[in-house]
């Protein structure tokens, strides 16, 4: 789906009272150039490891769909099992999730399928990859790191896949040689170990939404605005010249909009059966906020999302003829529904 220009009366008004109220509510990002837009881009991944999410993205398009992922390149991890000092990479199949194919096209009782690929002079081949219930790279060793893993029984002769198998995977050069352990591997039991940031809005309290009205002795239109970490996405809801709008704001170093370019932002459920709502968003001034046309269906998502305490819509952004989505952290919308109500009052009747 195409992105349609559109722009919305009186948003980009040079001190317009809309500009002045996101100057209030996101601070001075909004007037200023983010860090993360004059951040150097992410290097790109090499070819192979790129193979695997062209490949991933394809079959999805064929399933009718679009590809959802956290980041471009966040479904590979490097390691050097080799010890030549190039990069070796693991590709995670399960940061690839298509809708309409669902998590089992690449996960199951057996786990989750990686790629391994290690370097061969200027190339990277493809030395192994199945399904892992679990897996860590570990230390160093004598410059090489070997892969500790967790498998299904059956993966090392067990008759019942409920039998964990326990191994881990050395680099020889002959390729990989497993060694299978009856305990598990530290490195494994050292990476479940460590604690785990559980930051959902739904799971923590700090995230909320809050009514902002105009700053003191000013008059203008009021705002609805999720809080939280300053490290996570802001969402603004705000009545802008008789017109439901919405506002979302990347923080530096985010999985930043390329600068310049409308996104189509997705609310709810993805994929062709799920309840969602796409909107069109411009982005503002060259800052990483982008505003748009609040839809109808997209606040009767939220706010039926939001009927229960600190409960979350699943969101994505992509841009105008790119067939994959860019996952949003979870929106907070606990309080969502008395602050849009509040601020929307004047304008509901202009939802389309």
């Amino acid at each position: 789906m195409g992105v349609a220009k559109w722009n919305l009366r009186g948003l980009h008004r040079i001190g317009g009272d809309v500009f002045n109220l996101l100057t209030l509510a996101l601070g001075a990002t909004v007037v200023s150039a983010p860090a993360a837009l004059a951040a150097e881009p992410a290097k790109r991944l090499p070819p192979e490891v790129r193979a695997y999410f062209d490949q991933a993205r394809q079959e999805c398009r064929e399933a009718g769909d679009k590809l959802h992922v956290t980041s471009e390149d966040g479904f590979a991890e490097t390691a050097d099992f080799n010890g030549d000092g190039k990069p070796d990479y693991i590709v995670h199949m399960s940061e690839l999730v298509c809708p309409s194919l669902g998590y089992s096209e690449y996960c199951g009782s057996a786990g989750c399928q990686i790629g391994i690929l290690v370097s061969q002079g200027d190339r990277l081949r493809e030395a192994g990859g199945d399904n892992y219930q679990g897996f860590a790279i570990t230390q160093p060793v004598g410059g090489k790191q070997s892969l500790a893993f967790a498998a299904h029984g059956t993966f090392c002769g067990h008759k019942s896949g409920a039998d964990t198998c326990y191994g881990t995977m050395s680099w020889t050069p002959k390729g990989f040689k497993t060694t299978y352990t009856a305990a598990e591997p530290a490195a494994l039991k050292a990476a479940e170990a460590a604690p785990v940031a559980d930051d959902r809005p739904d799971k923590n309290p700090k995230y909320d939404w809050k009514f902002i009205g105009p700053a003191a002795g000013k008059k203008g239109a009021s705002i609805a605005m999720s809080d939280g970490t300053p490290d996570r996405i802001k969402v603004v809801v705000a009545c802008a010249d008789n017109i439901p709008s919405i506002v979302v704001s990347f923080p530096p170093g985010a999985n930043t909009p390329p600068s310049g370019m409308p996104i189509m932002l997705e609310i709810g459920e993805p994929g062709p059966n799920g309840e969602h709502a796409d909107m069109v968003l411009q982005q503002v001034r060259d800052t990483p906020a982008y505003i748009g046309q609040l839809s109808r269906a997209a606040l009767a998502i939220m706010q039926t999302a939001g009927s229960q305490d600190y409960a979350v819509v699943p969101a994505a952004w992509t841009v105008a003829n790119r067939d994959y989505w860019i996952d949003l952290p979870p929106f907070p919308l606990a309080h969502f529904n008395e602050t849009s109500q509040s601020v929307l009052k004047a304008c509901v009747a202009h939802l389309q």
